[in-house]
């Protein structure tokens, strides 16, 4: 697996870097100072130009011998880690991942620290720190506006929007109300500690007591898009046409406001425009025949992943009949066909970061896994990717009987699948195979068709532990 030869590689080093730290950790290791090397490994990384930093627990930090950690032995616990260090670090940052691994039967563990995004030094409690070789330090004036400087003119997130502006007028266009209700905080009773906030976020810019709102705070928080000559391409448009083409348009609606502002009310909308069939229980209730989590996650993603480089296109999710389509402009940065197992690449590093901390998306790469994960709930069909040279489309398919699917739908779904219990460390079985489908027991061999089918494809293998007959035999990736 990637990880364990990363682990590998990070042992072979002669000693400790800016951006690698080994740590004992037998059974017990102070949140604080995790708090501390995160923002230091996370600062560095970014000096450095690294895409990461790692902080390794159950390794010895001289020899690099393992010993083993017994630290949080919980996954409970090392998940609830990454919202106690979220809640003290600059803009929500927290974990890539935290993995846990065994060598030789010990323990280690390897958290995966994210490089801070450009211009944005990352501090734990208010505090901004760094590395003097192995050692933890305060990070120093200069390195801080050294990333404070990768501001770059040429970031579409920090240019202007609208500049020279009073207070009361910056309050006025951008509905912080809106923005201190999805960081679950109080409004602040001063109008002083709510622009303070709006400048931490990088959605102003205080300019010696006249105010610049950032493309960034107007995309995101914007009370009226209109109010912003420059972003009114870059609203989101909800489509619904007649039946399987776009030759009748039944439906259309343009996003009025920022995208953190009415990112709730367009998922509820496409939620009411895919509505089946009534069901009748307590009361009459109809629900979309798409799951929530899936609309939510692919309307993130392609929020976060516009080319803001390309004009006259906008982020568009178009309702047909019997296809449900998320388009934005920008090719993908990943191969389509590993959405589910490859970290996010983001363009838009800051809004990534922004919408994360506003809990409206994640920050790498589980936001795809949610959405195939309610798709497999509900047993729909897989979900399309597709990217052209200026575009990128999702495209996801009510739900079809198993009888119904094609081939080709059955081994994307299976590949799918694979994928997603690969990625969650889970073993992937005939019998798994038959619960993603709905097949009953008697359809063993159905599912091995399948299964045989994605192998010949080239999509999947077949992964025997060593020691172990055929019957323990499991199902991987091709990547795996």
């Amino acid at each position: 697996m990637e990880i364990i030869q990363k682990l590998e590689t990070l042992l072979q080093l002669k000693k400790e870097t800016e951006v690698v730290e080994f740590k004992l950790a037998a059974n017990k290791f102070e949140t604080e100072d995790i708090g501390r090397y995160f923002s230091a490994l996370s600062n560095e990384a970014n000096l450095k130009g690294e895409e990461q930093g790692w902080l390794v627990f159950g390794v010895e930090d001289k020899t690099h011998q393992v010993v083993g950690s017994n630290y949080k032995a919980s996954r409970a616990s090392l998940d609830d880690l990454k919202k106690q260090i979220a809640d003290q670090m600059t803009n929500r940052i927290t974990f890539d991942e935290i993995y846990e691994v065994e060598v030789d039967g010990k323990r280690v563990i390897l958290f995966e620290i994210p490089a801070a995004p450009m211009g944005m030094p990352i501090a734990y409690k208010g505090h901004y720190y760094g590395r003097d070789g192995d050692s933890l330090v305060a990070l120093n004036i200069r390195e801080i506006e050294q990333i404070r400087a990768q501001r770059a003119e040429n970031c579409f997130e920090l240019q202007v929007a609208k500049g020279n502006l009073r207070e009361e007028e910056v309050l006025l266009l951008l509905d912080y109300e809106k923005l201190f209700e999805l960081l679950q905080r109080d409004v602040p009773s001063t109008q002083s500690g709510i622009l303070e906030r709006l400048e931490a976020m990088l959605f102003i810019q205080d300019k010696d007591g006249r105010y610049d709102i950032t493309n960034m705070g107007a995309l995101l928080l914007a009370r009226n898009i209109e109010d912003f000559d420059r972003l009114q391409s870059r609203r989101m448009v909800v489509r619904k046409y007649e039946g399987t083409n776009n030759r009748v348009c039944m439906f259309e609606q343009f996003g009025s406001a920022g995208y953190a502002v009415e990112f709730k009310d367009m998922v509820r909308l496409v939620e009411s425009l895919t509505k089946g069939a009534e069901t009748i229980e307590i009361v009459r209730e109809s629900k979309s025949i798409y799951p929530t989590v899936t609309i939510r996650e692919f309307l993130a993603n392609a929020l976060v992943h516009q080319d803001f480089d390309i004009s006259g296109m906008q982020i568009a999710v178009e309702i047909y009949t019997n296809r449900l389509v998320f388009t934005n402009p920008g090719a993908s940065l990943n191969a389509v066909n590993r959405l589910i197992d490859l970290p996010a690449r983001s363009r838009n590093e800051k809004l990534a970061q922004a919408m994360f901390a506003l809990h409206l998306c994640e920050r790498r790469g589980t936001g795809v896994d949610r959405a195939v994960a309610g798709i497999e709930e509900m047993q729909l069909p897989a979900y399309e990717a597709e990217a052209g040279d200026f575009y990128t489309r999702i495209t996801v398919f009510p739900r079809k009987s198993f009888d119904a699917m094609t081939k080709e739908e059955k081994i994307q779904a299976c590949y799918q699948h694979v994928c997603l219990m690969y990625e969650d460390r889970e073993r992937c079985s005939n019998q798994s195979i038959r619960n993603r489908f709905g097949l009953d027991k008697s359809k063993v061999y159905v599912a091995s068709r399948v299964i045989a089918d994605a192998i010949d494809a080239g999509l999947i293998k077949t992964s025997v532990p060593e020691g172990m007959s055929k019957k323990y035999a499991s199902y991987i990736p091709y990547y795996g």
